[in-house]
């Protein structure tokens, strides 16, 4: 799941909405568990909504079970109900089992962990197939274009429900294009739907001639941290495998370049040191880049109110969130990159959190 399914699950607001979360240990428990997890929501939605619109609710429930499949390396599925739409996403880390009913969807344990993850994209090219996938730490899963975001229709009929857990993407297309520039062209236009709203490193596997011609002709080409010649096309768990050493290796340059970068920065008064002041460049819109200390990030509880935002000072409740989740929550909204570094050492001397910031004349609105 990438942000930019937060973005289109937050357009759907002001009526009965689910929001269910499973935790999978196989998969003939997991559908097991959704379909009892459906059963329980659909009784919720009757106890909360004395209404029309309720009951619709509740019988789009009810008429899920036993209809969404789940393949076994599946950590956790979120499933995401409206009388509009009936959205599944496997989740790639393990979650708690749970429940919601309101009059919008509740994301805010998904955006929580996409914000602590070392996040990007994995584009795929092989002899005029594309294949997309959101990638997380060693774990990638392959996206699934579900409308089309241009218009942002929804016509979903509960018999394509499948598709959003473990079926084949439409990127898995049939289409034959004149050229290989042809087929890249075509690859940028659905590739800016999402890396637009979610501006994340690129890493390109490809057939030779399509990988040369991506780095010749794409809009995106800057973006590439890694890139890898194909000779066959791998499948997903192959790919995990051939991926996260090479990431890996690829990311600890990009940390290095980063604060170099920094450097710079801070020497020509471009940066931001520390939490409070990152918060701010973040409100006044001129963040570009944010590097924090993972493990520094524990501990950080207080963060100033701005504007109308009111952020309480004791992180200790459960219930509250600590400051570096509020800023990470923002710096997503907002499409503002985030480079982790689990050796606090790292970033001592730019007070463990620190952006690269614009200047003041080139300054941004900020989002309300």
């Amino acid at each position: 799941m990438n942000y930019a399914d937060i973005h289109e699950l937050a357009v759907h607001q002001g009526r009965p909405a689910a929001s269910l979360y499973i935790l999978c240990t196989d998969g003939r428990a997991c559908i097991n568990k959704i379909n009892a997890k459906c059963l329980e929501a659909a009784a919720q939605t009757r106890d909360l909504y004395k209404s029309e619109a309720g009951e619709k609710l509740a019988k789009k429930l009810e008429a899920l079970h036993s209809r969404i499949p789940v393949e076994a390396h599946v950590k956790s599925v979120a499933l995401f109900v409206n009388e509009h739409i009936a959205w599944a996403y496997a989740l790639p880390y393990a979650t708690r089992d749970h429940v919601f009913i309101s009059d919008h969807f509740i994301v805010e344990d998904i955006i929580h962990h996409l914000g602590k993850s070392l996040r990007y994209w994995v584009l795929v090219l092989f002899h005029g197939k594309p294949f997309l996938f959101d990638g997380y730490d060693e774990t990638i899963v392959e996206v699934v274009h579900r409308h089309n975001l241009k218009t942002g229709e929804e016509h979903i009929d509960l018999s394509d429900l499948a598709g959003r857990v473990c079926l084949p993407s439409v990127w898995r297309t049939n289409c034959r294009y004149k050229n290989t520039l042809e087929f890249i062209r075509a690859v940028d236009r659905d590739l800016s739907h999402f890396i637009e709203v979610d501006p994340l490193p690129l890493i390109c596997f490809a057939d030779k001639e399509s990988l040369e011609t991506f780095r010749q002709h794409s809009y995106y080409a800057d973006r590439i941290l890694l890139s890898v010649p194909l000779d066959r096309l791998y499948d997903q768990e192959d790919l995990q495998l051939v991926l996260w050493p090479l990431l890996q290796k690829s990311y600890a340059h990009l940390q290095k370049e980063m604060l170099e970068k920094l450097r710079e920065a801070c020497h020509a008064q471009l940066c931001a040191r520390g939490i409070v002041a990152v918060w701010r460049a973040l409100h006044e819109g001129r963040a570009q880049f944010i590097c924090i200390a993972r493990e520094h990030a524990e501990s950080v509880c207080e963060l100033p109110a701005l504007d109308t935002i009111m952020v309480s000072q004791d992180c200790h409740d459960g219930s509250l969130k600590d400051g570096i989740q509020l800023l990470v929550e923002l710096a997503l909204r907002e499409g503002v990159p985030l480079c982790w570094y689990d050796d606090k050492r790292a970033l001592e001397e730019f007070s463990y959190v620190a952006a690269i910031v614009s200047s003041a004349d080139q300054e941004t609105p900020a989002s309300s």
